[in-house]
């Protein structure tokens, strides 16, 4: 998929995801004409930027050379842990896991968003599905997103009760070396033995 691809997808994505709420639409309004550039890392030809309209929705920006975004987006393999762990521990606040840097009062803007966004795709899967079956929906994905930091989670805790409880069996370093020692002396003897033979 190309840039401009990426770049399409992602304005489609984001004007569905916030159509019809005003809220968040006048939320950018004040950063009309801002660009976010989005980098995808290791993905450097799939990075996009996107300027924020005057009614608050976003559009295809065209970067020039000379010019930097008043916001950047790293989306990283990195972020997916840490945006399970926020989903998991603080879900109303996913934004403080997003990877932002650039203008404060825009980044502070789009971490906002980011914070309700998840509220706002339920009440959009509601409009299509019905509110029980969007709320249960949605109560799976939240699930499946913490899964990654609870198994971390309970993998450190096994491993650190292993290394605990099981440290009295494992061999250290000096039994190694004593074993060698005797293993050595042994040798020493059966050499004698033979040469005396």
């Amino acid at each position: 998929m190309s840039a401009p691809s990426f770049a399409r997808f992602a304005r489609h994505a984001a004007n569905a995801a916030w159509r019809d709420v005003d809220w968040a639409r006048a939320q950018l309004q004040p950063h009309a004409g801002k660009t976010l550039r989005v980098q995808i890392w290791p993905l450097a030809f799939a990075g996009f930027t996107l300027q924020i309209s005057p009614d608050g929705d976003w559009d295809d920006a065209t970067a020039t050379s000379g010019q930097q975004a008043d916001a950047t987006l790293h989306l990283t393999p990195a972020m997916l842990p840490r945006l399970a762990a926020a989903l998991a521990t603080a879900p109303d606040k996913p934004g403080a896991a997003i990877d932002l840097d650039g203008e404060s009062t825009l980044v502070q803007t789009l971490r906002d968003l980011l914070d309700v966004l998840p509220l706002a795709l339920e009440e959009r899967l509601a409009s299509l599905i019905g509110p029980i079956a969007a709320h249960g929906s949605s109560r799976a994905m939240r699930a499946l997103a913490s899964w990654p930091g609870y198994a971390a989670g309970r993998i450190g805790a096994g491993l650190a009760a292993y290394l605990t409880e099981e440290s009295a069996t494992l061999l250290k370093r000096r039994t190694f070396e004593a074993f060698g020692d005797e293993v050595a002396a042994l040798r020493e003897r059966v050499d004698r033995l033979v040469e005396g033979a």
